[in-house]
């Protein structure tokens, strides 16, 4: 009997099918969505001569190597990875390893930035070999402070969103260093930052205070 009520009702079985179409199609969306987003699983930093190499390991191959930018003084190293999480559990990791003392990992929106607390000035290669990216730091010799004025490009910004500054925070870090944490509107805020004398400057482009 239930059979039969089922086949003479070809309203509700119609629109059994299409709730079980959208279920699958959503399944299917949210699947896709996480197979899209990278995770960085592991970090490991040795020396190896007079070189210092980082070894960083994603859930899945990298599709181009991170863009970056350096800072001479403090000595910094940041790397951007798009569409990846940080899956390390901790957004600082001590290593004091060759050129590197520590390692930074912030998160914001769909990518994660690899700040490298480093020594001193250093250049640096990259490369990937299936799942790792490995970089090698070599120290500068002779490398000075960094000129006056001299400037790096955090991140180019969108023209056509409105950016703004949410909130700022005076952090002690557990090495002792001094930290500001600028909470924005949106990842996509266009920043540059520059040493003026003692001073380091970082302006934000475009963006507006509460």
């Amino acid at each position: 009997m239930m059979l039969q009520r089922y086949q003479s009702g070809g309203g509700f079985v119609r629109e059994l099918i299409g709730w079980l179409s959208v279920v699958t199609v959503c399944s299917l969306v949210m699947t896709s969505a996480m197979a899209q987003q990278n995770l960085i699983e592991s970090m490991q930093v040795t020396q190896q001569g007079a070189q210092t190499v980082l070894r960083v390991t994603t859930r899945q191959p990298l599709a181009s190597l991170p863009v970056g930018f350096s800072i001479a003084a403090p000595a910094r190293l940041a790397l951007d990875f798009p569409a990846t999480a940080n899956g390390l559990g901790a957004s600082l990791r001590e290593f004091n390893q060759g050129d590197v003392r520590s390692v930074n990992l912030v998160q914001a929106g769909d990518r994660t930035r690899l700040v490298l607390n480093l020594r001193g000035p250093v250049s640096h290669e990259s490369r990937l070999e299936g799942k790792v990216l490995l970089v090698t730091l070599s120290a500068i010799a002779g490398a000075s402070q960094a000129a006056p004025g001299l400037l790096s490009r955090f991140a180019e910004g969108r023209n056509d969103q409105k950016h703004a500054l949410k909130q700022v925070n005076f952090r002690r870090g557990q090495t002792g260093e001094g930290r500001i944490v600028v909470d924005l509107s949106d990842p996509s805020t266009g920043i540059d930052i520059r040493q003026q004398g003692q001073s380091l400057v970082v302006e934000y482009l475009k963006t507006q205070l509460p």
